[in-house]
């Protein structure tokens, strides 16, 4: 399943096509649109919403971060051609939003074997 995520395309790519520097892909942002509108996008860019949101396509794969990221300007209201739509795609950048930064996170405590719980009573 697809999860809440932010795209942010190259310097250069967001100087070529526009666009805030975060893009958003929430798949709940889908419902808000007709029919009609998705089934326009999915025949421009031969993906269905439906493989996209329930995780069908290899994140991993450079076709599908395109995908993404052309989807994404998409639900922002940016309307750019599939066809002409060619990003530096390595060269973009997804977050998480809900996910905590790495940074963020406390490493988890370190018990060492003089602090340990359990005790042996030698008395009675």
């Amino acid at each position: 399943m697809l999860k809440p995520s932010q795209i942010r395309l190259s310097d250069a790519d967001r100087e070529e096509y526009g666009g805030p520097e975060w893009l958003d892909l929430d798949p709940t942002a889908f419902t808000a649109r007709r029919v009609s509108v998705l089934s326009a996008w999915e025949r421009e860019c031969g993906v269905k919403v439906i493989d996209l949101v329930t995780g069908e396509l290899d994140v991993r794969a450079m076709e599908t971060l395109r995908v993404m990221a052309w989807y994404a300007r998409k639900l922002a209201g940016l309307d750019t051609a599939w066809s002409t739509f060619d990003p530096h795609i390595l060269e973009a950048q997804m977050r998480h939003p809900e996910l905590p930064e790495a940074a963020d996170v406390d490493p988890p405590a370190q018990s060492s074997p003089e602090s340990s719980t359990d005790e042996v009573s030698t008395t009675g």
